[in-house]
């Protein structure tokens, strides 16, 4: 599992992830990327508990 700075960066990460999607796509396309990445931090981790 990462540890509490890694998971504070990549939550930094995603916000600013989301925000460009957002402002470029709009939400729907946002929603899925969002899966998108869930997905690839999952397999980055196999078990990764997420925090949204």
């Amino acid at each position: 599992m990462a540890n509490k700075r890694q998971r504070q960066i990549d939550k930094a990460m995603f916000e600013q992830l989301k925000h460009d999607i957002i402002s470029r796509h709009g939400k729907k396309a946002y929603s899925k990327s969002v899966a998108d990445y869930q997905l690839m931090l999952w397999k980055r981790t196999k078990k990764y508990d997420g925090w949204w």
